[in-house]
């Protein structure tokens, strides 16, 4: 992961183009580098435009749009996403034009000031749409924009539009990045001073960077022409453009074949766009359209190239399938709350608990919704790019309200919140909650971070733990190893791909679900006389620490046996003879 300096030095190095390339001359799509004259702008107004209130401090604008029409909506009765991307693009248009200050010498942002000696190309851009963007209920004419500046750097600047409907739900934030190049030779220069000077309220964090996205071999792509329609006031194809050619040639894809997800995500809707511009195409280039499904199913890739060089590249990503929401997120203590669809039929095992893998799978998959929808500039998706991360050691611990039938499991709410910072490990904390706001699990995680190359252990970089000295609480959860007593019975588990998380290793349920399963069948053999009463009791605590990995097609050794304190059970789960997992289960007592 760039760092926001390295990523303007790497900028200003290549022209925005990524490491394949070192031309470093831009050639990318040019974005409001046209200056608009106030007339322009009157005649937006005239179309349902108006400026409802200028922030200069701040560096917010709000407008009204006029929205939604019938057109904008395809034939499964969504709108178009190319459209909802143009609501962006306008209103920032209209924005950068507003005169500001008593002489009205300057405008928005300043905008106008600032490529009055250079040209503004699009290098990436974030558009994230929201539930109520496709619901029929919430009205979408008109609409109200806020654009706000965001990060500047050595020669880029960011910023953000956030739409709302006219009751005030959020629709879409769009985040974009620009680079300022050279009139002439169309290098990438500085941002001037006395920008930065004017502008410095307005600084957000980070900007959007993403990673280039690397083809699979043998995806299928189909042939697009840029037409007069595509074109945006420079000449060159706009940056939704791409978006809709990737739409179409999905479409003709699923005709033959290919992407056999591709229907069901639509009609869900999309969640998010990640987008980045590697050149340009103009009217009558011809230009081959890759398109592929992630091995996240609810995922697509795209990858545009023109001559055999890729221009544009993009990740589409739909809904959730699971109907996992972000309630909230608090980004002063880092505090998460998600929205879970609960517990369903097929969670409760044949005594009518709810499984306790099961149980673990709430806490993981309210997890694995934060990693993979968690804007790109916060500072964990940045440690993430730099680090491997692997569970160390982790404690859940269930309430007896979790196993009473009295007590309603849908929805759930689970609470994410940041622990400890060791050398080299950090602290996740969760909690699940009923509907009416009874605990039902709470969990703690060490996780330590390892390099990319060695697979050793790694410091956590001080930028990240000085970001996050504020939001520290507790202690890290760490266990001893403990020693199997002789004459352990075992049993062999394999793992198979049901078993597996998105790095292909067993996820850390897997071993529970063994332990439990392997628990069963000694039982059968007179084996853990115990472990029955307790099971029915219900499960209070288990601690895991994790001392190696395993892949499909492994075969474990899994140990199970009764501590001298009977309600307690333990496991040593082993690979070719090693503890790859230690397992101890407390159960209720009464």
């Amino acid at each position: 992961m760039l760092s926001p300096e390295e990523s303007d030095r790497h900028s200003e190095r290549t022209g925005g183009w990524g490491p394949v390339f070192s031309k470093a001359v831009w050639t990318g799509p040019v974005m409001e580098s046209r200056r608009h004259s106030r007339s322009e702008c009157k005649e937006m107004e005239r179309r349902g435009f108006e400026l409802i209130s200028i922030d200069v401090q701040k560096g917010e604008l709000i407008l009204k749009h006029p929205g939604a029409c019938v057109a904008d909506f395809d034939i499964d009765y969504q709108p178009k996403v190319w459209v909802m991307m143009g609501w962006t693009f306008s209103a920032r248009l209209f924005a950068h034009s507003q005169p500001i200050g008593q002489t009205k010498e300057r405008t928005f942002l300043d905008n106008l000031q600032l490529t009055k000696d250079r040209l503004v190309f699009i290098r990436a851009s974030e558009v994230i749409f929201t539930k109520a963007m496709y619901s029929s209920k919430i009205d979408k004419t008109p609409l109200f924009i806020k654009i706000s500046g965001g990060y500047v750097g050595k020669t880029s600047v960011c910023s953000t539009a956030e739409v709302k409907s006219s009751s005030g739900e959020l629709l879409i934030t769009n985040t974009d990045r620009v680079i300022t190049v050279d009139l002439v030779n169309r290098k990438p220069i500085p941002i001037p001073d006395w920008f930065r000077e004017r502008n410095y309220r307005t600084y957000h964090e980070q900007p959007i960077i993403f990673m280039n996205v690397i083809r699979p071999y043998g995806v299928k792509h189909k042939k697009m022409r840029v037409h007069w329609s595509d074109l945006d006031f420079n000449v060159h194809a706009t940056w939704y453009t791409y978006v809709l050619m990737t739409i179409n040639a999905a479409s003709l894809l699923v005709k033959d074949g290919q992407l056999r997800h591709f229907r069901e995500n639509k009609s869900r809707g999309l969640y998010k766009l990640q987008l980045q511009f590697l050149g340009e195409s103009v009217e009558g280039d011809e230009l081959d359209v890759y398109v592929w499904e992630d091995t996240e199913t609810y995922i697509m890739k795209c990858d545009v190239c023109r001559y055999g060089v890729s221009i544009f590249q993009g990740t589409f990503e739909a809904m959730e399938r699971l109907g996992l929401e972000l309630v909230s997120m608090n980004v002063e203590n880092g505090e998460k709350i998600i929205k879970h669809p609960g517990a369903s039929v097929t969670d409760f095992d044949i005594d009518c608990q709810p499984k306790i893998w099961v149980m673990m799978g709430w806490i993981f998959s309210a997890r694995s919704f934060i990693n993979a929808h968690q804007l790109n500039q916060t500072a964990g998706r940045q440690l993430a790019k730099e680090k491997l991360f692997f569970i160390r050691a982790s404690e859940v611990e269930f309430t007896k309200a979790v196993y009473s039938s009295k007590t309603d499991r849908r929805p759930l709410y689970i609470k994410l919140s940041e622990g400890h910072i060791g050398n080299s490990s950090f602290s996740s904390i969760a909690e699940v909650t009923s509907p009416s706001g009874e605990i039902l699990v709470k969990s703690s995680e060490r996780i330590i971070t390892v390099d990319l190359v060695t697979r050793k252990p790694s410091p956590i970089p001080d930028w990240y733990r000085q970001r996050k000295k504020h939001k520290q609480q507790g202690h890290p959860v760490h266990f001893e190893k403990f020693v199997r007593p002789l004459g352990v019975k075992h049993k062999n588990m394999r793992v198979h791909l049901s078993d597996l998380d998105f790095n292909a290793h067993a996820t850390w349920s897997t071993y529970v679900m063994m332990t439990i399963e392997t628990a069963s069948l000694l039982v059968k053999e007179g084996q853990l006389r115990h472990f029955r009463e307790n099971k029915l009791r219900g499960l209070h605590k288990v601690q895991l620490q994790f001392l190696g990995e395993s892949v499909e097609g492994d075969e474990l050794d899994v140990f199970v046996w009764m501590d001298s304190q009977t309600y307690i059970m333990r496991s040593d789960v082993c690979k070719n003879g090693e503890s790859i997992c230690q397992c101890s289960f407390e159960f209720f007592k009464d």
